[in-house]
């Protein structure tokens, strides 16, 4: 076994299977606490470029990570990807009236299934152009600058040579990601969604 110390003063154990340290390499930190061992013990020492070689570049891994070591670090992206925070995340845009955001990354994540030259890839763009971006006919709106709407709105016309493929929709998708990390996501980490989807994370471990 071995001791967890912080200013050398002793505030907890880890035994066998456990792990430390992870902190300092999902967060990019100094190291908070000093672990030394009680007893002959052998170690597992994974450097800090092959753990991220393995595991940093996997969306869902990053996420699973930062959301049981930091939860309030997360990302826009990472919440994206941990199923119980995007569940908790998208029940707060019900509740403010507010998820026609989170329906346009629906219809664009089903948008980039197709392959480009499939006959459907023209009409799904142009259905998903009318209901989110379209100011004069959408049913949802969702706020992207003008410059981006003009760019889409020429490639579903084919202004220019312009086609339509599997980038029509990237910087839309980025802008409103974006606004979301400076709006929705704030208010989603000070709200109770957030705080009993952090209460259920300490469940599953003390479970």
């Amino acid at each position: 076994s071995c001791k967890i110390e912080i200013n050398d003063e002793t505030v907890g154990k880890l035994e066998e299977s456990d792990n430390f340290g992870e902190v300092a390499i999902v967060n990019d930190s100094p190291r908070s606490s000093t672990v030394s061992a009680l007893q002959s013990t052998i170690l597992l020492c994974v450097k800090k470029g092959k753990f991220s070689e393995y595991f940093m570049k996997i969306p869902s891994v990053v996420a699973h990570m930062k959301a049981h070591i930091d939860p309030k670090s997360m990302t826009i992206h990472d919440i994206l990807n941990h199923r119980e925070a995007f569940e908790a995340f998208r029940e707060q845009l019900k509740r403010e009236c507010s998820e026609e955001n989170m329906k346009f990354l629906d219809a664009v994540a089903e948008y980039n299934t197709l392959q480009n030259g499939d006959p459907n890839q023209d009409i799904l763009a142009k259905e998903i152009f009318v209901k989110f971006i379209d100011r004069n006919e959408s049913e949802f709106n969702v706020n992207v600058p003008e410059v981006m709407i003009n760019n889409v709105k020429e490639k579903i016309e084919g202004k220019d040579g312009s086609i339509i493929d599997s980038t029509i929709f990237e910087e839309s998708v980025e802008s409103i990601l974006n606004l979301m990390s400076t709006d929705s996501l704030l208010r989603f980490k000070t709200g109770d969604g957030f705080k009993a989807f952090v209460s259920s994370l300490k469940n599953k471990r003390a479970a």
